[in-house]
C-alpha cells in the first residue's frame, strides 16, 4: 500500500508540477465538480471536518482562481462555492 501511495504521489507531482494542490483541496474541487455549487458548511459536513478548515481551503482556492464565491439565494451570509472554468480545463 505504501509503495502505491508514493508512486501515485509521484504521478500527481508530474501532472500538476509546481502548482500541486493539497489532497484536501483537490477533494473539495472534485466534490464541487460532481455536486455543483455548495456552501462552506455543506462542504464541511460532507468532509466531516470543521467549517473553519474548509473556509481556509476555499479562501486559498479562490485566491488561485480555482473557485468563485456566488450569492446564495437561500441564505444571505453563506455564499455558494463554485468551480471556475479554469478549474474544469485543468482536470
Amino acid at each position: 500500500v505504501s509503495q502505491a501511495h508514493f508512486r501515485l504521489s509521484e504521478i500527481v507531482g508530474a501532472v500538476h508540477g509546481d502548482r500541486q494542490l493539497a489532497n484536501a483541496s483537490r477533494g473539495v474541487l472534485r466534490y464541487l465538480m460532481a455536486a455543483g455549487p455548495r456552501t462552506v458548511p455543506e462542504i464541511a459536513t460532507w468532509r466531516a471536518t470543521s467549517r473553519q478548515f474548509i473556509q481556509r481551503l476555499v479562501d486559498a482556492l479562490a485566491e488561485d482562481g480555482l473557485v468563485t464565491l456566488k450569492p446564495n439565494p437561500q441564505h444571505q451570509r453563506s455564499r455558494l462555492v463554485a468551480v471556475t472554468c479554469r478549474t474544469s480545463a485543468r482536470s
